[in-house]
């Protein structure tokens, strides 16, 4: 049997050059290849604040919705998953909703939520954390398959939030693409 060695990199967003497992992700031997692990700066945080609305009240007028922490979600997807907006009566209940919608879309690690009141008026406050995007997927030693085949046994895209779960089932499926050639 022909020795071969498969790498499979996987470039995020905010961080310099390509995550690579410590060892090739494709091996012949019957071992198993030493498991994937996030890059601690990735690893999601366990908190996320909820809404702390102590000051406003339901039914005052919002004045503005502010938006901090994306740098690749863009203001407009952001606003186009809440739905607290200016010129509403601020209801703590749907800052609560948006604050949960935030956290389902998978774009970020931690959300918090919070109001305050200025002449009357409350200004909302989305506080976000993103994950880490997948920018490029790139294959090297690579030679029996087209990287558009081994693209097709992953679950996760270029875009697509890093998902540490998604990764090592995609390096699992080229693995038994690999042995069962």
């Amino acid at each position: 049997s022909a020795a071969w060695s498969l790498t499979v990199g996987v470039v995020l967003s905010g961080l310099a050059g390509a995550w690579q497992p410590s060892q090739a992700w494709a091996q012949p031997s019957a071992t198993q290849p030493a498991p994937v692990t996030q890059p601690a700066a990735t690893q999601p945080v366990a908190r996320s604040a909820s809404p702390d609305s102590a000051s406003a009240e339901d039914g005052q007028p919002i004045r503005d919705v502010e938006i901090t922490g994306n740098h690749l979600v863009t203001q407009a997807y952001i606003r186009s998953v809440i739905q607290t907006a200016p010129g509403q009566a601020y209801a703590k209940d749907v800052v609560q909703q948006d604050y949960r919608r935030l956290l389902r879309t998978g774009k970020f690690l931690t959300v918090s939520a919070s109001a305050r009141v200025e002449q009357g008026e409350v200004i909302v406050m989305f506080a976000v954390v993103e994950r880490r995007e997948v920018v490029s997927i790139d294959f090297e030693g690579n030679e029996k398959y087209d990287a558009k085949d081994l693209t097709k046994e992953l679950d996760y895209a270029v875009g697509d939030p890093l998902d540490t779960f998604a990764i090592e089932q995609g390096r699992e499926s080229i693995l038994r693409k690999y042995r069962e050639a």
